[in-house]
């Protein structure tokens, strides 16, 4: 069964073997130039015999050294390779055996333990090197008229044999470590994958798709138990053969199957056709060995992996260990994403709770307010000071009151995603003075309340009901804050762009908690003795309003001067959406 990290190995290989090699035809040519150098100076009789094996030396150094820049030959290292290694081996013999016969176990020798230690050939490339080596010795030694050195023959020989066997090794060591370098690379990736997700579905794909790559297996089947029920769901499965997992995606068994209370309490079990419990359903399927793997996370069981084999192979004890690993991961990832749905599901009751609560209270708010406004207008009888007080008073909590429930169910309708943009064209001077109308009563003595539009910003196209609600509650808290001077609202139209300001004399805002003032239920003054009231969600409704009709809100502040809101809000124009409508 192929393992899918030997493809990536073979191609990290070719690349060492090219760079490697490109660097030895470099170094043979740099020793070519230098035997070339010493025949010229020192030779004497046999300078031409030796310029010239180093001339051809250095052509088939350079030859190979340009070769390695070429595709084709990239994609053929080990020929390439031994062809430069047959070409040497074919040089040194020619040179060896009318010159330096004695010279020539010493250079064969050198060659293999040089080949074996920088060149990753592997064991059958080695090998022949070696048969090469040993053949060009051979005919050295039938060209010299001495007698033959059996020692050095021997010692020949026997290097050609170590070489081999060492090159196995190496590589045998190489591939390892290269295959747990990759496995823990994709264990890494899976992990960075899983963070990202938190929805089940996605989170069992991601881990299945990893477990194919890591694992040579024909199936993965994950079954996640459902602790209510007592019973375990096989609620996935994938791989090149998995008509029999995907068969049983679906399928409940109970917690006390004997089958999986052995998974549980091993942790990780496999399983042959042999087996007389389940063996004759697994070869009913094609099914040769299994190996299952609990997901545990804090000691509570989450699901169980299966890896499935249609054929008879067991499986080694790494691949028990990175099934283990991907166990491990998967039910981390799996316990993290129920946990955000619970919180998900918690949250959009909570909504729901609050929302309720608040259409609930709004009703006996208005009567009471109505009821106040009755009786401040005199329809009950006329009022003394003090009661005309009283009521002024209920009336403006109510007030407070009502705004409060208001932006809790604003805030609800942003949250589940319902207020959708209704673009229509609108006066924003008029919606500005009615504002002012409804605002006045919050201001303080000696507070007076401006608003200004210019002409270019009279009639706009956007979202009226979000732009009054932006205005609103932007003006509403900087009248909270404002105990003298003025709040006063501008707003121009520039380059296509309404650009609304809202500019206060209150107390200001400390450049430290500018950051944190749009956050949701964030007061900067927590304390129970703060002076200002309300709940903290104005702001954070302007924000969320202002991103979705696409605009931007920016404030400058000085602490004990006043602040600045400026809010910019894309316009549309009116001939298009009446074309549109």
């Amino acid at each position: 069964m192929p393992r899918s990290w030997v493809a990536p190995y073979r191609k990290e290989h070719a690349e060492l073997l090219v760079a490697r090699l490109r660097w030895c035809a470099g170094l043979a040519f740099a020793g070519a130039v230098s035997l070339g150098i010493e025949s010229t100076l020192f030779a004497g009789p046999m300078m031409r015999s030796h310029l010239s094996v180093a001339c051809a030396y250095a052509a088939v150094s350079a030859t190979t050294w340009l070769a390695t820049y070429s595709r084709p030959a990239r994609e053929r290292a080990v020929g390439l390779a031994l062809a430069f290694l047959v070409t040497l081996i074919v040089l040194m013999a020619r040179d060896y055996s009318p010159n330096d016969p004695d010279v020539a176990p010493t250079g064969f020798v050198a060659l293999m333990v040089g080949v074996m230690v920088l060149l990753p050939l592997g064991p059958w490339a080695q090998a022949f090197t070696g048969v090469t080596t040993l053949a060009a010795y051979a005919w050295t030694i039938a060209q010299s008229t001495g007698p033959v050195n059996l020692a050095a023959a021997t010692l020949v020989v026997a290097m050609a044999v170590v070489s081999v066997a060492a090159a196995q090794l190496i590589e045998r060591h190489r591939a390892r470590l290269f295959e747990r370098t990759w496995q823990q690379e994709r264990l890494v990736s899976l992990a960075r994958e899983l963070a990202r997700e938190v929805e089940p579905d996605r989170v069992i794909a991601k881990v299945i798709e990893h477990g194919l790559a890591l694992v040579p297996v024909n199936e993965i089947t994950l079954s996640l138990r459902d602790a209510g029920r007592g019973t375990y769901k096989v609620a996935a499965s994938a791989g090149p053969d998995a008509k029999h997992g995907l068969a049983l995606v679906g399928t409940e068994f109970p917690e006390d199957f004997p089958l999986a209370r052995r998974i549980v309490d091993d942790h990780v079990v496999e399983i042959d056709d042999d087996d007389p419990v389940i063996g004759p359903f697994l070869r009913e399927h094609g099914v040769r060995r299994v190996l299952y793997v609990v997901l545990r996370q804090a000691g509570e069981v989450v699901g169980i992996a299966a890896f499935v084999r249609h054929a008879p192979t067991s499986f080694s004890d790494g691949e028990r260990l990175l099934a283990r690993g991907l166990a491990d991961q998967a039910a981390l990832a799996l316990r993290t994403a129920q946990l955000v749905a619970d919180l998900t599901r918690a949250n959009h009751l909570k909504s729901e709770f609050v929302s309720t609560m608040s259409h609930e209270l709004r009703t006996p708010l208005n009567v009471i307010t109505g009821y106040a406004e009755l009786m401040a207008d005199g329809t009950f009888g006329a009022l003394t000071a003090d009661l005309a007080d009283t009521v002024a008073r209920i009336r403006r909590s109510a007030g407070e009151l009502l705004d409060l429930v208001n932006a809790t169910l604003d805030l609800g309708r942003l949250e589940a995603g319902r207020d959708a943009v209704m673009l229509e064209p609108f006066d924003l001077h008029r919606l500005s003075a009615d504002l002012r109308l409804e605002l006045e009563p919050l201001a303080s003595p000696g507070v007076s309340l401006e608003c200004r539009v210019m002409a270019s910003a009279q009639n706009v196209v956007s979202d009226r009901v979000k732009v009054k609600t932006i205005l609103k509650n932007l003006l509403a808290n900087a009248l909270k804050f404002t105990r003298s001077g003025t709040v006063e609202l501008h707003a121009v139209v520039d380059d296509d762009v309404l650009v609304i300001t809202v500019r206060d004399t209150g107390i200001g805002i400390s450049s430290a908690d500018l950051p944190l003032i749009f956050e949701m239920f964030r007061q900067l003054d927590g304390s129970s003795t703060r002076r200002f009231g309300g709940v903290g969600l104005g702001l954070h409704i302007v924000k969320c309003l202002v991103a979705k009709l696409g605009g931007t809100i920016h404030v400058d502040s000085t602490p004990g001067s006043g602040s600045v809101f400026t809010v910019r809000l894309p316009i549309v124009d009116a001939s298009s959406l009446h074309a549109a409508a």
